[in-house]
């Protein structure tokens, strides 16, 4: 129901009778004033004083609802460049021997490849102008144009109007320090504006829950192509169509582990780190867990690594909920955190 301060008294006394010593506060749905607005903080800082009253801490959950990164919608009505973006194949188009194959392009597109289906070979058809022509050799051959959209992984928001998880309001760009710095600058640092007297004493740090890749598509980001020729020492864009391939070769298999590599590299430096790094600086610690820690093959197309994720986290976390609990899983992920 509603909460207010008479609530917020009985929970706070009834928790402290019990033993506990902390709380984890989280936005939730019918607040009486917005997420992140001025009435919002001056009733959370009213709350804060309470649990000091108590000698008891606060840790913040760093969105209204999962996974961390949408803040609360705003990257989608203010910062909709910051969004989250991924590479899928636009269009494909059969080309057996000696087709004659003219394109129009997206300008979006970053790839033009040529694909055989007898051995997976491939051509990469160069393009300029949004346009691209290309004559099919001796073969069966499929084109495939690879496009960058932006598209996010659903979101459960407690300030979404359909009351839906879905797209509504999108993640930030993980992979781009810059998309979390203004998620920092949306929330974190509000929070310091209204509460940073607190930082270090009541308040605790702040607690994320599962920021990952649930999308159609690969992960990507403007600059990622730059930092991948820089770490691995080539080009993978005439590979990328390739990825989503049932029989790649070995060369296009190792290309596509490069690809994950440099994702998961970039994930952990483009937000974990970033927000490890500030929350650090601020007397504060950062507390996360990836979504379902106890599939760690799965974790490479949505979260990369798991100690890569950690490494600037001070408070490394996990869930234990649903199938992590189940009799077929091998309950050993604890040990992970």
């Amino acid at each position: 129901g509603a909460v207010d301060k008479t609530v917020i008294d009985r929970d706070l006394d009834t928790m402290k009778s019990l033993g506990y010593e902390a709380v984890t506060e989280q936005a939730g749905k019918g607040m009486p004033f917005a997420y992140l607005s001025p009435e919002y903080f001056k009733f959370f800082r009213m709350f804060v004083e309470e649990a000091k009253k108590r000698d008891m801490r606060v840790w913040i959950v760093d969105d209204a609802g999962y996974p961390s990164g949408f803040a609360g919608g705003k990257f989608s009505s203010e910062k909709p460049g910051l969004r989250m973006q991924a590479l899928v194949v636009g269009q494909r188009v059969s080309a057996p021997t000696g087709q004659a194959v003219s394109l129009t392009l997206d300008p979006n597109t970053v790839a033009v490849t040529a694909v055989n289906a007898a051995d997976g070979s491939t051509i990469n058809i160069p393009f300029a102008k949004n346009t691209a022509s290309w004559t099919a050799p001796a073969g069966d051959w499929t084109v495939m144009v690879v496009e960058h959209i932006f598209s996010t992984s659903p979101t459960r928001s407690d300030t979404n109007p359909t009351g839906k998880k879905d797209a509504t309001q999108s993640l930030e760009d993980y992979m781009d320090p810059a998309a979390t710095e203004q998620y920092l600058t949306f929330t974190h640092r509000q929070y310091k504006k209204y509460l940073g007297d607190e930082f270090g004493k009541t308040i605790m740090g702040f607690r994320g829950d599962e920021p990952d890749y649930s999308i159609r598509g690969l992960p990507w980001t403007p600059k990622f192509f730059a930092r991948f020729e820089q770490i691995k020492g080539y080009d993978v864009r005439p590979y990328v169509a390739t990825f989503e391939l049932r029989n790649m070769t070995e060369e296009q298999r190792r290309a596509k582990a490069d690809y994950y590599d440099v994702f998961s590299q970039m994930f952990r430096d483009g937000f974990f780190k970033v927000q490890g790094q500030w929350c650090a600086a601020n007397h504060l610690e950062y507390q996360v867990h990836l979504n379902h820690e106890e599939m760690e093959m799965a974790l490479t197309h949505s979260e990369g690594d798991f100690f890569r994720d950690m490494r600037y986290v001070e408070v490394p976390g996990l869930d234990a909920i649903w199938h992590q609990l189940w009799t077929d899983t091998v309950s050993d992920y604890p040990r992970l955190a």
